[in-house]
This record gives structure tokens, sequence and C-alpha cells, in this order.
């Protein structure tokens, strides 16, 4: 699924497709506010939420034909020039989404219906929230120079990744069967692009001689989903870049 529109019309809407991108339709009513992110339940797309900007979150349970408004969560930050990925929905469980948005952490077991909050944790303009693939609960969030945090409970309790001084872009995956973490960030003094495939016990630094620093002004990060470790980096003004390991792990 994605979320875009013209910024020149005010004229925003949504799309899906299920054939790796190939062919897209679009869903929902066409709006005249940015849909900042959107998020797919686990069940596939019939259920789905989205973000919007300056306005209320949006649910719906039949593939956007119809959407409602989420109770209990705030308003949506200002977009468009909005770079935070603060929605995942659980790849497990099904109905059970998750936002951490103005420091709080917020969870709906309904399809995006009605949220709580569940504690807290740090945020950054850039800070994003990601849900492991297979693993109920399991989350991971990046939030500046506050760090890297990881839950194990959907979000109830929240552990900061110590080697992590700095994370303002995070992807979560698989890299040939191994869960894997990018972090773009600061580690031991130094910028970087680093990887963990132990669960953020280990990192190494993965830049190559053209390297990646907060001033080239990457905005956002994810991993292929093909499990080969390839990740793409989209920056303001620079294009998308992608980087593919030189090795693979047992080998």
């Amino acid at each position: 699924a994605r979320v875009g529109g013209n910024a020149w019309s005010n004229s925003y809407w949504g799309a899906l497709s299920d054939d790796g991108g190939a062919t897209w339709r679009e869903f929902g009513p066409k709006r005249n506010a940015p849909i900042l992110r959107v998020a797919l339940g686990a069940t596939g797309p019939a259920n789905m939420v989205v973000i919007n900007s300056k306005a209320p979150a949006q649910f719906s349970r039949d593939g956007g034909k119809t959407w409602n408004e989420c109770a209990g969560l705030p308003k949506g930050p200002e977009g468009p020039w909005y770079w935070g990925r603060p929605l995942v929905a659980d790849t497990v469980r099904a109905g059970v989404f998750y936002v951490a948005q103005d420091n709080s952490f917020y969870r709906s077991e309904d399809e995006g219906a009605t949220w709580q909050k569940r504690g807290d944790v740090p945020d950054d303009w850039r800070g994003a929230l990601a849900a492991r693939a297979k693993v109920a609960g399991e989350l991971w969030r990046s939030a500046g120079d506050k760090g890297l945090f990881r839950s194990l409970d959907g979000g109830q309790n929240w552990q900061k990744i110590a080697a992590i001084e700095s994370a303002s872009l995070l992807a979560t995956g698989e890299v040939t069967g191994a869960f894997a973490v990018f972090v773009l960030g600061k580690m031991g003094g130094q910028n970087g692009l680093f990887r963990s495939l132990d669960e953020g016990k280990n990192w190494q630094k993965i830049e190559n001689a053209q390297g990646f620093t907060p001033g080239d002004e990457p905005n956002c990060m994810t991993l292929s989903g093909n499990g080969d470790g390839a990740v793409f980096i989209g920056t303001n003004g620079r294009g998308v870049f992608v980087g593919r390991p030189a090795f693979l792990p047992n080998e």
C-alpha cells in the first residue's frame, strides 16, 4: 500500500498493489489534506489504518471503500514534509496496530477502531517504528539522539539498545534467514550505517567508500522483502541508494 498525492491541487489518495508494485488500484475517496502513513493488518488489505495530517487517524475494514475515525489517538503530525514512521501493524496478530507519537505509545486490538495508551517511548522527527516479521509483539523504535529501543510485549515495556548512541533511521527484516536490524545513526562516536544480525547484541558498520552521514539528509530507509539483505535509503535531493551485502551469513 502507498499514500501520496498532489500538494499543488490539494488532492491526496492511497493505492494498493497485489503484484509487487507492477499495477495499482486506488482506495477510498480523494482527500484535501495529506495522508501521511498507511498500515495493512496482518490478515491483508481488507483492514487498514491511515495517519492523516493534522486530523484524526482512520481505519477501514473493507479494503478502503469506507473509513471511520479512530478513537483514542492524537491528531496526526503536520504534512506533507513529515518524515517519521509512527504507524505499524503487528505482523502476526490480526487487527492489532501500533502508533508511537508525541513520546507516547498506543495500541489497538480491534482493527484500529479504539486505541489505548500503553506507555511512553521517545520520539524524533524522523523516528521510525518497525514490527518484526513473523513474531507477535516484537517492536523496534528509533528516536534520534535518544537512541534505539526494543519491545517484546507489544510496546508495554521498552529496552534501550546500549550500543547505539543515536538512531535517525531504522529498518528491520531478514538477511538469508537471519533477523537483521539496520540503523543509520551513531555508535562508538562514529556516524554511519550499522547492521546487527543477532537482535542488537553486536553491530557492524557496513558503509562503502561513498558513505552515509546525517549531512546527506537521508529521510527514509527500508529493507528488501526477499531476504537478500539489500537496504534502500531515500535522500532529500540525492536520489535513492541501494546497498547489498558483500558477504552473507554462514558463508
